[in-house]
């Protein structure tokens, strides 16, 4: 094999490994903009009829299930974890829009929850059972503000977020 007809060979596989890397940064991007469709964009909307000013002049409620996944960066589920702090974000405000008004916002950041979607993700004891937060958002109607569910969450994130980093990024 002549030298040209080498380097013609290393550079179609270089053009070939480019192509394979720029349609995965492609599929990477179309699912990083269907998890903030799906999580937040599509929620806007949504959220911001139901507080008008003049449904917020009113008596009633906004009950919004976000995630404690937006609370900390993790390399797993980042892209996730950043629709969900817009979420908050964007409730926080509206929360704080409706101070002093008979509308009440209450945004609950989801845990671990027993699904079966999450099940088997951690261990049992962190998960929270589904009917419990069924039967606590109905207990408490007119609560408002951010909770956390299942409260022990609170602590979980808070632990977490003062790990050094190199241990952070291996969860």
């Amino acid at each position: 094999m002549s030298l040209n007809s080498t380097v013609t060979e290393i550079a179609l596989n270089t053009i070939r490994v480019e192509i394979q890397s720029l349609k995965l940064l492609e599929e990477s991007i179309d699912k990083t903009f269907d998890i903030a469709r799906v999580n937040y964009y599509s929620l806007i909307t949504w959220i911001s009829e139901i507080t008008s000013e003049n449904r917020i002049s009113k008596p009633g409620a906004l009950w919004v299930l976000s995630s404690v996944a937006g609370d900390i960066g993790r390399q797993s589920n980042y892209h996730y974890g950043a629709a969900k702090a817009a979420l908050t974000i964007f409730c926080q405000g509206i929360l704080h829009r409706c101070q002093n008004k008979p509308f009440v916002v209450r945004i609950i950041k989801g845990g671990l929850i027993n699904t079966n979607m999450s099940r088997g993700k951690a261990p049992k004891f962190m998960y929270g059972a589904k009917n419990n937060l069924a039967k606590n958002l109905i207990k408490n109607l007119t609560k408002e503000g951010i909770e956390y569910w299942p409260w022990w969450w609170r602590v979980i994130i808070k632990a977490i977020s003062i790990l050094p980093r190199s241990i952070l990024s291996k969860l």
